[in-house]
């Protein structure tokens, strides 16, 4: 069963297309019988007038029910259809909720055709103006509905209809695949009476200045199927030309002329009857003048009026142009009012998170200053345990000159026993008792001797684990200096943040409330100072402003290039500066195993020792490269100067906060932020690991 509900906004028209619509293999809607017998023509006028808003629809269950059975009771037809003439689209939603296989037929009458009926009745200007609304009403809805359901609507042209019924049976079975009979239905002949091309000419001149096509007409004639139309216009080709305007107005200045024509025949013929009589004629020469002097009293009359009705006229266009003037300043009021309430709700919102924005800042500064004060007191244990490694060496040294001067003696000792040994042997044999004693003082002495070089040997093994421990002790308070400068890095860069969203809110509260405040917050006083200024070894460079010039995305590599404006690095600095961080050798899945820090070639460049190391698209460059797990170019990196390593050094600190600035002025790459923020992390890991001294 398939059904076709032909509907549309002038029921004349309905009438005459349901006629040579439903006949043939097309059969017309059958009633149900209830007492007595219900149409679905009646359906839809007693729901419609139950209804108490015309846009919401509402069916109760038994007039649901009712209209199943209609359907129903239709259902041994194979195509049936009927015409719905009510002027209201509501309807529609319902058929097409309640059965898929009901098709629509959707007529539109073109506006100038609705207006130009109008005309013909004798409408005035507030009957076309309620016209021109219903028009644009009833077809937006209408569009709106075959939007919704184009598979299932035709939307054809209601005069195009009409002239050619065959060419439209013929697209409907097309269109839905029906298996329509070949029906002969000979198209209608075009009408063109030159008497309505005036009517039409005043309708343009309408439409042109009161009522301009609505910005869905073109949609909508876009949407309507074309039939074939013989005489090669299209069918919202309703243009009135100028020689058919000319062409009615010389008819009915002839019908005018004949008029004339007729009345001086009989004038003449009247005349003749007059001149038989000299009464009838002084008769008729008096009623002349008296016509005459009522013609000129007419005449005068007509002619007041005429000033009356220009005047009232004009009056009449000066009201309309002041109400179109007010009607348009209190259009722009009301716009200005929704965009400054849409304005204070995005400034309530802004603060709101501006706070919470704050508030989270709060809590991680006192964190990272809980951090900071932790740092410090191990730094204090390690400066003490330093302190004490040092008394600890300087009493060692001391130890070792005592046990070298108690040596020296010993030696002493030993080259004048050696002395006194010599000259012993010269003296006779008397003295060899005197010789063996001095033998075993020998002896004891040189026990002695090899006593104190074991204790050398053990006091210097002992100097070289506190040398062992120093320099373990070194790289542990090398190692805590770096991770504290990391730290206060990124409490500068946090305090800088939080000073900028303290900014930002005290902006916002300016603009809410412009009247003074007596207690404002303020972003220097208001925080703890991170930063103390105390000397450290932590390099900063700075910069004004930041700019991502260039994002390069190649198959095996990415870059993103960096400009930075006034850069300053200790005493050097420069009105710009460029650098790359990149990656190289990228496969799908994989990026971040070869990253790199690049220098192009500039014609000022902050780093002192700067050398052509490589060259590719872009021009000359120097690079640092690194490589995964924990590779570094460190071959190039000794070639740079001290100042050119802290520059760097400085620069692989501050990358973090570099892409944070970056990714907040643009959100969005091909490549997720995520991943270049684990590219810098990769970076400042590897580099810590391989400029750790002994490394």
């Amino acid at each position: 069963m398939k059904a076709l509900c032909i509907t549309g906004m002038n029921s004349a028209n309905l009438e005459q297309i349901g006629s040579f619509v439903i006949q043939g293999d097309i059969a017309e809607a059958k009633p149900v019988k209830r007492g007595t017998s219900v149409t679905i023509q009646d359906w839809e006028s007693t729901i419609l007038a139950k209804q108490s808003s015309p846009s919401a629809l509402k069916v109760s269950s038994l007039w649901r029910q009712l209209a199943s059975d209609l359907l129903l009771n239709n259902i041994d037809s194979s195509i049936w259809a009927w015409v719905s003439n009510n002027t209201s689209t509501v309807l529609l939603d319902f058929w097409a909720e309640l059965d898929h296989d009901i098709h629509f037929l959707l007529i539109c009458n073109s506006l100038q055709d609705c207006l130009l009926e109008e005309v013909n009745k004798g409408a005035q200007r507030q009957e076309l103006a309620t016209c021109y609304e219903n028009w644009c009403n009833y077809h937006q809805a209408l569009l709106a509905f075959y939007l919704k359901h184009p598979e299932r609507c035709l939307l054809v042209d209601a005069s195009n209809a009409l002239l050619h019924p065959a060419e439209l049976l013929n697209v409907m079975g097309e269109r839905w695949q029906w298996q329509l009979g070949d029906t002969v239905l000979p198209d209608l002949c075009e009408h063109n009476d030159s008497q309505d091309a005036i009517a039409g000419y005043i309708v343009h001149q309408l439409q042109q200045e009161y009522f301009p096509q609505p910005d869905f007409a073109a949609e909508l004639n876009a949407a309507q199927h074309p039939l074939l139309i013989k005489s090669g216009k299209t069918s919202s080709d309703k243009t009135i030309a100028i020689e058919d305007v000319i062409s009615g107005y010389q008819y009915q200045r002839e019908q005018q002329q004949k008029l004339i024509e007729e009345n001086k025949a009989l004038y003449q013929q009247n005349l003749s009857m007059l001149e038989n009589s000299k009464e009838q004629q002084e008769l008729l020469a008096k009623h002349i003048d008296e016509l005459q002097t009522e013609i000129v009293q007419l005449n005068g009359r007509n002619n007041a009026q005429q000033q009356a009705t220009e005047q009232a006229n004009a009056r009449l266009a000066h009201v309309e142009n002041e109400a179109e003037a007010l009607l348009l300043e209190l259009h722009n009021t009301q716009v200005e009012l929704e965009q400054a309430l849409t304005d204070y709700a995005s400034v309530q919102q802004q603060r709101t998170e501006a706070e919470q924005q704050v508030s989270r800042f709060k809590q991680h500064s006192q964190q990272q200053a809980q951090q900071q004060q932790t740092l410090q007191n191990q730094m204090s244990e390690l400066e003490a345990h330093r302190n004490q490694l040092a008394r600890s060496e300087a009493e060692l040294h001391d130890r070792v000159r005592h046990v070298e001067s108690e040596a020296e003696k010993l030696l002493v000792a030993l080259h004048n026993t050696q002395q006194e040994l010599e000259q012993a042997l010269s003296l006779n044999a008397s003295a060899e008792q005197q010789i063996a004693r001095l033998e075993q003082r020998n002896q004891q002495q040189a026990q002695q001797q090899q006593a104190l070089q074991d204790k050398v040997s053990q006091l210097e093994i002992h100097c070289h684990q506190l040398a062992r421990s120093e320099t373990q002790l070194h790289d542990r308070v090398s190692h805590v200096e770096s991770e504290a400068e990391k730290l206060l890095v990124e409490l500068y860069n946090t305090q800088q943040e939080l000073e900028q969203a303290l900014g930002r809110q005290i902006e916002l509260e300016k603009q809410l409330q412009p009247q003074p405040q007596v207690e404002q917050l303020t972003p220097r006083t208001g925080l703890p100072k991170l930063w103390n200024g105390k000397k450290t070894t932590l390099p900063k460079l700075g910069f004004s402003e930041l700019e991502l010039r260039h994002v390069q995305v190649n198959p095996d590599y990415e870059h993103l290039w960096f400009s930075l404006k006034n850069p300053q690095f200790g005493k050097r600095q420069l009105p710009h500066w460029q650098f790359r961080l990149s990656c190289a050798a990228i496969r799908p899945g994989q990026f971040g195993s070869q990253p790199k820090l690049e220098f192009p070639k500039q014609s000022q460049q902050l780093l002192g020792n700067w050398f052509a190391e490589s060259q590719d698209d872009f021009g000359e460059k120097l690079e640092l490269r690194f490589a995964l797990p924990d590779a570094m170019d460190k071959g190039l990196w000794k070639k740079l100067g001290k100042e050119d390593q802290r520059l760097i050094q400085a620069l692989i600190l501050q990358l973090p906060a570099i892409l944070q600035q970056a990714q907040q002025r643009r959100p969005a790459l091909t490549r997720k932020w995520q991943d270049w923020h684990n590219l810098a992390q990769d970076i400042n890991r590897i580099y810590t690991l391989k400029t750790q001294k002994g490394k």
